[in-house]
């Protein structure tokens, strides 16, 4: 979808998010948010980094792997 498409290309400026600064970002819901970063953990572009049940955080690994480097 289209949130998914926005998602992933705003992970390439700032590699760390959470549902609730996707629904600020983007203006959707909170579970059009969540659907789109599932959907992105699903395929392995996001991991969850928190470990919690709420207030989780995901991060880009391919872009944050790609920052540490330089």
């Amino acid at each position: 979808s289209g949130m998914i498409l926005r998602l992933a290309e705003g992970l390439i400026d700032w590699p760390v998010i959470s549902v609730a600064l996707a629904t600020r970002l983007y203006s959707v819901t909170q579970p059009a948010a969540q659907s789109a970063i599932d959907h992105l953990v699903e395929i392995e572009v996001l991991r969850e980094l928190t470990g919690r049940n709420y207030g989780r955080v995901y991060g880009a690994r391919k872009v944050m792997e790609i920052v540490n480097r330089l």
